[in-house]
C-alpha cells in the first residue's frame, strides 16, 4: 500500500509541476503513471525480501541499513 500511495503522490505532484509551468499535453505520457506507479510497488517488494533477509536478533536500525544496502 506504501509504494502505490508515495507512487501516486509522485505522479499528482509531478503533474501538477508541469501543468504549473505551462508544458503542453502529450497523450504519450499518458502511460507514464502505470510506469512509475510499477516501479514503486517492486521496489517495495525488494525492500520487504531484503528485511525478511536480516536476522531478526539485530536492532531494527541495523536491521534496515542492512535491508537499504542489500536492496540498493
Amino acid at each position: 500500500m506504501i509504494g502505490v500511495l508515495t507512487s501516486s503522490m509522485a505522479i499528482v505532484s509531478a503533474g501538477g509541476l508541469l501543468f504549473a509551468l505551462g508544458e503542453p499535453f502529450i497523450y504519450q505520457v499518458t502511460v507514464m503513471p502505470f510506469i512509475a506507479l510499477a516501479i514503486g510497488v517492486d521496489d517495495v517488494y525488494v525492500m520487504l525480501g531484503a528485511w525478511q533477509d536480516t536476522r531478526r536478533t539485530l536492532a531494527p536500525e541495523k536491521r534496515m541499513a542492512l535491508a537499504l544496502e542489500e536492496a540498493g
